[in-house]
C-alpha cells in the first residue's frame, strides 16, 4: 500500500512540474503546484 501512495505522490510532482513549465514558471503557479504536492502527500 505504501508503494501506491509513493507512486501517486511522484505522479503529482511530475504533473505539477509539467504544469509549471507550461505556465512559464510563474511564482503563483509554483506555489499552487507545491500545495498540490503537499495535499497529495498528506491524504
Amino acid at each position: 500500500m505504501m508503494w501506491l501512495l509513493l507512486a501517486v505522490t511522484i505522479g503529482s510532482e511530475v504533473f505539477a512540474t509539467s504544469m509549471l513549465r507550461a505556465a512559464g514558471s510563474d511564482d503563483a503557479v509554483a506555489m499552487a503546484g507545491l500545495g498540490m504536492v503537499n495535499l497529495a502527500e498528506t491524504t
